[in-house]
C-alpha cells in the first residue's frame, strides 16, 4: 500500500470535513448520510472511512476546526487589557454565522441530537472544555497584571463568561434583536468582570 504524504492526508481531511459541514447545513446532521459525503467528495465510501470511520468523527473533526479558528480570533482581539468591548467583539465574529438561517438549524439540531446521543454530547462537552481553557487563559494573563483580592477561581469566572456568551447566541437563534442580545452581554460582562479582575471592566479607550 502506498504512503499518504502527512500533507495530502491533511488536504484531504480539509476537504471532506468542508463537504461534510456544506452537507450539515444543507441536509441536516441526521439526514445526511457517509454516502452522501462521499459523492459531494468525489471519492469511495472506502475511502472516506480511511480518514473518518463514522459520522460522528467527521463531526468531531468540524467542531476542531472551528475551535482552532476561534482560539485564533480570541488571542487576536485582546491587547494590553480585557474589556467587555473586546469580548463582544469576539462575540460577533464567532455568532456571525447564524446569521444564515441553515446553520442556525444545524446548531439547533446538534444540541438537540445531543440530548439523546452521547458520542454527539462528548462531542460538544470537548468543545466546551476547549472554550473553557481558552477563556481561563485570557482572565489568567490580565488577573496576573492586575492582581486584587477576588472571590471566585478562573474556572468559575470562566464558566461564567461562556454562560453569557452561548445563553446570549441561543437568543438570537430563536430571533432575539442582535443589538439588544449586544447591549445586555456588554453589561453583563462588565459587572462580572469588575467585580472579579480589578481594572478589567474598564471600557475599550476611544482610538486617537
Amino acid at each position: 500500500m502506498p504512503r499518504v504524504l502527512p500533507e495530502y492526508k491533511a488536504q484531504a481531511k480539509l476537504r471532506i470535513a468542508s463537504a461534510g459541514f456544506a452537507l450539515f447545513s444543507e441536509k441536516g446532521y441526521r439526514r445526511t448520510t457517509m454516502d452522501d459525503i462521499a459523492k459531494k467528495v468525489g471519492v469511495s465510501k472506502g475511502d472516506l472511512y480511511l480518514y473518518f470511520p463514522s459520522k460522528i468523527d467527521l463531526l468531531r473533526e468540524i467542531q476542531l476546526a472551528s475551535q482552532r479558528h476561534s482560539r485564533e480570533v480570541m488571542f487576536r482581539d485582546f491587547g494590553e487589557a480585557i474589556t467587555p468591548e473586546a469580548l463582544v467583539r469576539v462575540f460577533d465574529r464567532e455568532i456571525a454565522a447564524l446569521d444564515d438561517p441553515k446553520i442556525t438549524s444545524l446548531w439547533i439540531e446538534i444540541l438537540l441530537e445531543a440530548v439523546v446521543d452521547p458520542n454527539i454530547a462528548r462531542v460538544l462537552r470537548d468543545d466546551y472544555l476547549a472554550d473553557l481553557q481558552a477563556v481561563r487563559r485570557v482572565l489568567a494573563k490580565f488577573r496576573r497584571r492586575a492582581p486584587g483580592s477576588t472571590r471566585a477561581s478562573l474556572d468559575d469566572v470562566a464558566r461564567a463568561v461562556l454562560l453569557q456568551f452561548h445563553g446570549a447566541a441561543l437568543q438570537l437563534a430563536l430571533g432575539a434583536s442582535r443589538s439588544e442580545m449586544r447591549r445586555a452581554l456588554r453589561a453583563g460582562l462588565r459587572a462580572l468582570l469588575q467585580s472579579e479582575i480589578p481594572g478589567a471592566g474598564r471600557a475599550d479607550r476611544p482610538p486617537k
